[in-house]
C-alpha cells in the first residue's frame, strides 16, 4: 500500500513538472557577426593571403593579375556559381581535370568565415565538389565580407537560420594551406593540399 501511495506521488509531480518545451528558451540562440580586424590577422597568422574588393567581378580581375605575377600559365578552375563572372573578368576556366595539373589554381566561394581563429567554411557542392579544394596548388576563396561570424558555434546557427536542419553534403574548415612540421620540425607547405590559400573578401 505505500508503495502504492509513493508511485502516485511520482507520478503527480512528474504530470505538474513543466515540459522540456517549455523550459527551452523563448529565443533560439542567434549568430553572432565577428570583428572582421581580428579575423584578418588571425587568418594571416594562419598563413592565409588576404586581399580586399568591392565586387565579385573586380575580385576576379585581381587574381587573374596575381596569376600573372606568379607567373602561372593555366587558366584557373572556377566553381560554377562564379562561372559567369569570371567569363565577364575575361576569362575562360578550364575543366575539374585541370587540377590535377601543376601550378593549377581553385577559385571557390566561402560560405562563412570564423574570426575567432581565422577560420574558412567551405561548402560541398555539385558545382563545386569537396575534393577540388584539395587538388590545385593554389586556393582562392571569395567571402562575402558581411558573412565573418563570432565563432563555430556561430556557424551552425546561422546554417539554421538559413536552412533549419537540413544538411549540406559536406562543410570544410579550413585554417590555412596544407602544412607539416614532421620532418625536422621545419615547417613545409603544400605537404597534403594546397600549397597556398588566398582570400578575397568582397565588399564592405
Amino acid at each position: 500500500m505505500n508503495g502504492s501511495h509513493s508511485r502516485d506521488r511520482i507520478l503527480s509531480r512528474l504530470r505538474q513538472a513543466p515540459s522540456a518545451a517549455s523550459r527551452a528558451p523563448a529565443n533560439p540562440l542567434s549568430p553572432v557577426h565577428g570583428d572582421p580586424t581580428r579575423f584578418r590577422q588571425l587568418a594571416r597568422d594562419n598563413h592565409i593571403h588576404c586581399e580586399h574588393c568591392d565586387e565579385v567581378t573586380q575580385g576576379l580581375q585581381r587574381i587573374r593579375q596575381w596569376m600573372q605575377e606568379q607567373e602561372l600559365p593555366s587558366a584557373p578552375v572556377v566553381s560554377g556559381p562564379l562561372l559567369s563572372d569570371a567569363r565577364a573578368a575575361g576569362w575562360e576556366p578550364g575543366p575539374l581535370s585541370d587540377l590535377r595539373r601543376p601550378h593549377s589554381v581553385w577559385i571557390n566561394q566561402s560560405w562563412c568565415a570564423v574570426a575567432d581563429t581565422g577560420t574558412l567554411v567551405v561548402l560541398s557542392r555539385p558545382e563545386a565538389p569537396g575534393y577540388a579544394n584539395f587538388l590545385a596548388e593554389h586556393h582562392w576563396l571569395l567571402l562575402d565580407a558581411g558573412r565573418i561570424l563570432a565563432t563555430k558555434n556561430d556557424v551552425w546557427a546561422q546554417w539554421r537560420v538559413e536552412h533549419d536542419d537540413t544538411l549540406p553534403p559536406a562543410v570544410h574548415i579550413i585554417s590555412g594551406p596544407s602544412r607539416t612540421a614532421d620532418i625536422e620540425q621545419t615547417l613545409q607547405l603544400g605537404a597534403h593540399g594546397p600549397r597556398s590559400l588566398n582570400l578575397m573578401l568582397v565588399g564592405r
